[in-house]
């Protein structure tokens, strides 16, 4: 068995704070999708892993079989609240564990004290915010308002035909549209005016949250087996081909932690980043037209990068350059079809590509160097600041390093500049920032 860190996938099941007064020392990861598992098991080397939280809806789900291949590295695998209590229903047979009520219930095909089939895995989805912002939800779980109906009947504000009534009116909803203001609305159509004004006022105070219950009780049972676990039920996993290729896709594009560090310090010259990628992926053809924006959309992105306000400054960058007015249109649509050369290419293996760019122009120990450089005099001083503190090195930066507005999604200037989060951008800025203003 392992001996690294607990790595847990949490997103809107439980709030972060809460999650690591459970569990200190934790490493919280976003809700997994799929691969997350296997890279997660390679970054970090966990001793155990706890799935709460996954993501489905616009991105493959977490895999089946990563989740088995983690056993098999004799990693213990937890699963509750979410997509881990579903997880750990279908897979209790090969040694993942299963914590909580959701879990039984999918285990069993029922959640007490209702009596219909309990099996869809919308009974746990709901809607939620970007990871970047702490996954808040904008909808509640159908689990959640199971738990408070049967709440409800058992203090005697329904009876059971309402508590089912009102159950299937909000299972008929879209999991996205399901809420307790939701369930208040559909109490005035079952119960009498006064009645379901009680239910509405008594839901301010009692709707209940058992993903979050559950998600608590895995972080309590996985830190208690910290101390006294048994080792997992041993995993052979059977050769096939889909799995062999997503690990040797992943394992030619991974970036040690050096790496990464090389990476961000490219990234922050976003000109340089560019340049590096062009040179890297030489099977972008230059001189092509651009087939997917239009002249005008084009010209404009060619001016702002270089800051070409006014007509004169790109009169001026023509002469500079020994070039007329005749040769601008070939030189933006070439630029143009490098960018969207550069937008087919996956980012992992950009970012692998940009690496070997790196060695064979030796540059990248001088990145490297610089970046431990900035290492060393950030110190302890590193970690990711309140929001208004970090708003400001944002601007900092685009505005006095870049000379551009602060971009309105920084997801996707940071996959633009080869960072694989926006996450890892925001630290990247805030260590360039400090690096800059040592009197900060």
């Amino acid at each position: 068995m392992t001996t690294g860190p607990i790595v847990v996938f949490l997103g809107p099941s439980l709030r972060r704070e809460d999650a690591e007064a459970l569990l200190p020392g934790g490493v919280f990861l976003p809700p997994a999708r799929q691969g997350d598992v296997y890279r997660a098991v390679r970054a970090h080397r966990p001793a155990r892993i706890g799935l709460i939280d996954g993501v489905f809806l616009n991105v493959p789900a977490v895999w089946h079989r990563e989740l088995l291949w983690a056993l098999a590295q004799g990693i213990a695998v937890f699963g509750a609240a979410s997509m881990g209590a579903l997880r750990a229903a279908e897979l209790a047979a090969f040694g993942m564990v299963g914590v909580g009520k959701i879990h039984a219930a999918f285990r069993d095909g029922r959640y007490p004290p209702f009596e219909d089939m309990f099996e869809d895995d919308d009974e746990v989805a709901i809607a939620h915010g970007p990871s970047e912002l702490g996954s808040m939800p904008v909808s509640d779980a159908m689990v959640d308002i199971r738990e408070t109906l049967a709440l409800a009947q058992a203090e005697g504000l329904l009876d059971r035909v309402e508590r089912d009534g009102l159950a299937s009116a909000l299972k008929r909803l879209h999991f996205s549209e399901r809420s307790f203001a939701r369930l208040a609305d559909a109490a005035r159509d079952v119960l009498t005016a006064d009645r379901a004004g009680a239910f509405s006022a008594w839901l301010d105070g009692h709707a209940l949250s058992q993903k979050g219950r559950d998600a608590a009780e895995l972080l309590r049972r996985i830190a208690a087996e910290e101390r006294a676990a048994a080792p997992p039920i041993p995993v052979r996993l059977e050769p096939a081909l889909v799995w062999e290729r997503f690990v040797a896709a992943e394992q030619d594009a991974e970036a040690s932690a050096e790496e990464e560090v090389v990476l961000a310090e490219l990234g922050l010259d976003p000109q340089a980043f560019r340049d590096v990628a062009i040179a890297a992926m030489g099977r972008v053809d230059l001189g092509r037209a651009s087939a997917g924006l239009p002249a005008s959309e084009a010209l404009a992105r060619f001016r702002r990068r270089r800051g070409l306000a006014s007509r004169a400054s790109i009169e001026a960058w023509l002469e500079t350059n020994a070039l007329d007015a005749g040769d601008l249109p070939r030189i933006v649509a070439g630029e143009s079809a490098a960018d969207e050369g550069l937008a087919a290419v996956p980012l992992r293996h950009l970012r692998r590509a940009v690496l070997d760019e790196l060695r064979l122009t030796d540059r990248y120990a001088a990145l490297a160097e610089r970046a431990r450089r900035k290492a060393d005099a950030t110190g302890a001083r590193r970690a990711l600041p309140a929001a208004p503190v970090l708003d400001g090195a944002l601007s900092w930066y685009f505005e006095r390093r870049v000379g551009t507005p602060v971009p309105k999604s920084l997801d996707a200037h940071a996959s633009s500049t080869g960072f694989s989060s926006a996450d890892g951008f925001r630290a990247a800025v805030w260590l360039e920032f400090l690096y800059g203003n040592p009197s900060t």
